[in-house]
């Protein structure tokens, strides 16, 4: 992909437009082009990606600074898959009366039609604006006529007083954009950093030059993105730029002088702690606040550190729900939680942190970002990297981090979207930038036995199968989003294949023990039918060597990889599987034996058959002792699940005995 993408700075030459590239009109080719040149796939394309940012204020009359942001989008639809680029979604912001707005909106739908070009303009009563929160509305369109074939092109402008950031401009989306620019008009009043993302597109020598009062970005042939699983979010890797407030001037008028402040924004990660400290919500909760829960505190002072974290800890998953909201700061105030009994991350896990204390353990306020956010970056210093709020007691060279907003995670682990790469420990004195190590270990452990039917032929067994630590978490949360009629429909849909088709395999669950106690391991029995892991040819029989709890092909088809990977958790699965040899057959052949193991053992894959008197034993075992692997161990790791893969299809040989 880093051959395909070339970002250019442009100059400065008379005016900031694109009148002079041959792309500012629509052209009856563009109209009837039925495909993208470079990727044939592609619902829809942008021809034109168009940001021109530019500063308003009036320093004499003290009006406030806007950001005046225009916008133009010129998308060719080239399938009915690509419709849905023809709504428009713009949101508002809004804080005690302080908006953003958007004016002079122009949408126009051009169609080839009866051998020319028509067009359908948007009018205004098709434009709607929907309050979706107390802070947040969105403006919404859709262009009229858009359908396979169209040209769409839209304008408008985003004034916004909010001035920390300049917004995040993509020059890469999830379909292909021809051409794309970003230009700033500098300000004497407001200094910012850009930040360049997605580094495996962009060459960074070649952006960010000032060149007379501009910043000018340009991309053109830029591919789509692609989805990957294997990373916290995408829009990490999304070729993009985005600038954050370094510093900022005030001009002010005494007499007949013109005074200048100049204001720098978070210099330094101490910066930004004392930043959030001088918030008046993020203050310690009095001891008298607390009084309601004077009891229970002192019921557990006594106890081991360890039982007393376990209890402060559970007391609040109990007691308290999460609204589901983000946030550094506490949406209510944390004395408010302790009436409502609800409250964003910060409200919670701040209230954990200060009952902690209480309790006297040392315990402090650790920001990170949210998983789905994105991966937290140490060296881009900014307060808008934090949203999410842990508690986190520091144990010699390590912490232990809860999260009590997720009532069936034990102490110990942490939620899915609690976990990245690093995160901010606050403190008064002694804040730091903190790594942020996985707790997380998915833990199974299943054994079966098996009765091979001839005939059939197919597979029939039962099994226990033990999940532990992040395992029986899943387990958990799988029970939890399920309904109890979807479940019914996933039973009723075996049935049928069991009894009419004999296709596919059957699992039936007959006991799970220990599903409440989220401290307990899950135990969970079941009978199993195996049809399309074992075919018979002739008078043999041939089974896939790891049955059905293989890798069927590799997730890693990359040549290779400019980014990390990244797993949700680390793995410690194994599989210790019987088959009963049937009578008047013998073991004609049995695959190789297999130990894998990565550098520093950071993954670890065993297989193992072999022939115990009358039956067949497979040993199959995989580890994932780190959750992150960089560009360089890549090769390794996609290397390492070809030879699974492989193994997956080798096969066990039965032959009637002779």
């Amino acid at each position: 992909m880093k051959r395909h993408i070339i970002i250019l700075l442009a100059i400065l030459i008379a005016t900031l437009t694109v009148e002079a590239k041959d792309v500012s009109r629509i052209d009856n080719l563009m109209l009837k082009a039925d495909v993208h040149p470079i990727e044939p796939e592609a619902d829809a394309a942008y021809l034109i990606k168009e940001d021109s940012i530019s500063f308003e204020s009036n320093v004499w009359q003290n009006n406030t600074t806007y950001m005046i942001i225009k916008r133009h989008r010129r998308i060719k639809i080239y399938s009915d898959g690509g419709e849905d680029y023809g709504q428009f979604n713009i949101p508002l912001y809004n804080n005690n009366g302080i908006k953003e707005r958007v004016t002079d909106i122009e949408a126009i739908t051009y169609n080839w039609k009866n051998g020319e070009a028509k067009e359908n303009q948007l009018a205004d009563s098709d434009i709607y604006k929907e309050e979706t929160s107390e802070n947040w509305s969105i403006v919404k369109f859709a262009l009229p006529n858009v359908k396979a074939g169209s040209v769409l092109d839209v304008t408008y402008t985003l004034v916004t007083p909010y001035l920390y950031s300049i917004p995040k401009f993509n020059f890469q989306e999830d379909i292909p954009v021809d051409n794309a620019q970003l230009t700033i008009a500098t300000s004497s009043e407001f200094n910012y950093q850009g930040v360049l993302v997605g580094s495996d597109l962009v060459d960074h020598s070649k952006i960010a030059i000032e060149r007379e009062g501009y910043w000018i970005y340009e991309a053109s042939q830029v591919p789509s993105m692609k989805d990957d699983q294997f990373v916290l979010n995408i829009e990490d890797y999304r070729a993009s730029v985005y600038h954050e407030l370094f510093s900022s001037t005030q001009f002010g008028i005494s007499g007949r002088r013109i005074m200048l402040n100049t204001k720098y924004h978070s210099k330094s990660w101490d910066d930004v702690v004392a930043e959030i400290l001088a918030e008046e919500t993020f203050i310690d909760i009095s001891e008298n606040k607390l009084k309601p829960y004077k009891k229970f505190i002192k019921s557990i002072k006594k106890l081991p550190t360890k039982e007393k974290i376990a209890a402060v800890y559970e007391f609040v998953q109990s007691e308290f729900e999460w609204d589901g909201s983000l946030g550094l700061l506490p949406q209510n105030g944390k004395e408010q939680v302790l009436k409502s009994k609800t409250g964003n991350i910060a409200d919670i896990n701040l209230l954990l942190v200060n009952l902690l204390r209480s309790a006297g353990v040392h315990a402090y306020p650790y920001a990170t970002k949210m998983r789905y956010d994105g991966e937290l970056k140490p060296d881009i210093i900014s307060v808008k990297q934090l949203n999410y709020i842990l508690a986190c007691i520091p144990y010699g060279d390590s912490h232990l981090l809860l999260d009590a907003s997720c009532n069936i995670t034990p102490v110990g682990q942490l939620p899915v979207r609690a976990i990245n790469k690093a995160g901010l420990l606050i403190k008064k004195n002694g804040s730091a930038m903190v790594d942020f190590k996985n707790p997380n270990v998915y833990e199974s452990f299943t054994m079966a036995t098996y009765d091979l039917d001839i005939e059939t032929p197919r597979l029939h067994g039962i099994g226990t199968n033990i999940l532990k630590g992040f395992a029986a978490t899943s387990y958990r949360e799988m029970l939890m989003i399920e309904s109890e009629e979807e479940y019914e429909d996933m039973e009723e849909d075996e049935e049928y294949y069991e009894e009419d088709i004999n296709l596919e395999n059957v699992i039936d669950y007959n006991e799970a023990l220990n599903v409440e106690d989220i401290n307990k391991e899950i135990s969970l029995t079941y009978n199993e039918t195996i049809y399309n892991e074992l075919d018979k040819i002739g008078d043999k029989i041939f089974i896939n060597a790891t049955i059905d709890f293989g890798i069927p092909e590799n997730p890693f088809y990359e040549e290779d990889r400019n980014h990390p990977v990244f797993y949700s958790s680390l793995l410690d699965a194994r599989q210790l599987i019987t088959i009963n040899i049937p009578d008047g057959y013998v073991v004609e052949s049995l695959p190789e034996s297999s130990i894998l193991t990565l550098e520093d053992e950071k993954a670890n894959f065993k297989y193992e058959v072999k022939q115990i008197g009358e039956t067949i034993v497979i040993d199959y075992s995989m580890k994932m002792n780190s959750d992150t692997f960089s560009p360089d161990e890549y090769p390794s790791l996609k290397e390492l699940y070809n030879r699974i893969v492989d193994k997956s299809k080798e096969k066990i040989v039965l032959m009637p005995k002779a």
